[in-house]
């Protein structure tokens, strides 16, 4: 019997192509960049181990304010706004450069102290701003400093002169309402026995008493303490000007002619010395003659 061979069955024909591959490994990734640095550490590194520097940055609050800083500086040195420094110790020759280059003058004569708003620097002032500027040109101020510094102080002047005024005035009143009420009738004549006192001052003695003033910075001359003791004053200079005023050399005189008709009076028990609504008044005003009499009489 014939051997039999089985056929073979169809052989199984593997594509390379589609032959399952080992899984290829995954690519590793790429490095990121390291993480930006906050402004503290970066101007920690920039200083290094300088402390001062560490601190002029630490000024700012982020990179980019030193570079806005380092922006606006190049642009004053490119404008010629930027001035340099005055060296310390500098030479007379340095100094002059250096003043020049920042519109200081020369001199302090050279300041222009003209005031603003029609201000005038009188002759009492002059010695005043001219030590004012000499000090500033010591000092190297501009002509804006020194003008602005003048403008301020004449103004601040004239506002204390203006206050000072102001405050003389209420204590002036407030004086007069005072003495008004103590003396009643006689104000006025107080007042006149002052002023003719004061008028006998030679060399305007008058006006240096009544400019001065006290400690508290209250005019003298307003004071009611003053006022009694002049009024007083007057009255033993002058006593006949309270009793007969006016009457200048001939006081005496109009005094005993008048103490003459009132005696005659007297001796009527039925005259208005001793009768009548003028009887108080007219025995006052015989005590009052003969007191001043007698003191003209010393």
């Amino acid at each position: 019997m014939p051997d039999v061979t089985p056929a073979p069955g169809p052989s199984t024909v593997v594509d390379p192509a589609a032959a399952p591959t080992a899984a290829a490994p995954a690519a590793a990734a790429p490095a990121g960049d390291p993480p930006p640095k906050d402004w503290a550490a970066i101007r920690t590194e920039i200083a290094g181990e300088d402390e001062k520097l560490l601190k002029r940055l630490s000024r700012y609050g982020s990179v980019k304010d030193v570079a806005d800083a380092l922006i606006a500086a190049q642009n004053k040195i490119a404008s010629g706004t930027l001035k340099s420094a005055l060296p310390a110790d500098p030479t007379p020759e340095q100094l002059v450069e250096w003043r020049a280059e920042n519109g200081i003058p020369e001199s302090a004569d050279k300041y222009d102290t003209t005031l603003p708003d029609g201000m005038v620097v009188g002759e009492f002032d002059k010695p005043v701003v001219d030590a004012f500027a000499k000090t500033a040109h010591e000092l190297n101020l501009t002509p804006a400093q020194v003008k602005n510094t003048l403008a301020w102080y004449f103004k601040n002047q004239e506002q204390q002169v203006t206050e000072l005024r102001q405050a003389d005035s209420a204590f002036t009143n407030e004086s007069t309402e005072k003495m008004r009420e103590e003396w009643g009738s006689e104000y006025k004549l107080n007042m006149n026995l002052i002023d003719g006192l004061l008028t006998q001052i030679p060399e305007d003695g008058k006006a240096l008493i009544m400019g001065a003033r006290l400690a508290d910075g209250t005019p003298l001359g307003s004071n009611p303490k003053i006022q009694r003791w002049l009024a007083n004053l007057a009255r033993e200079v002058n006593p006949t000007a309270t009793v007969v005023p006016g009457s200048g050399t001939n006081a005496a005189q109009a005094i005993e002619s008048e103490l003459t008709s009132i005696t005659k009076l007297m001796g009527d028990r039925n005259s208005e010395y001793w009768k009548g609504p003028n009887a108080e008044k007219m025995q006052t005003r015989y005590r009052d003659l003969v007191d001043v009499q007698a003191k003209l009489k010393k």
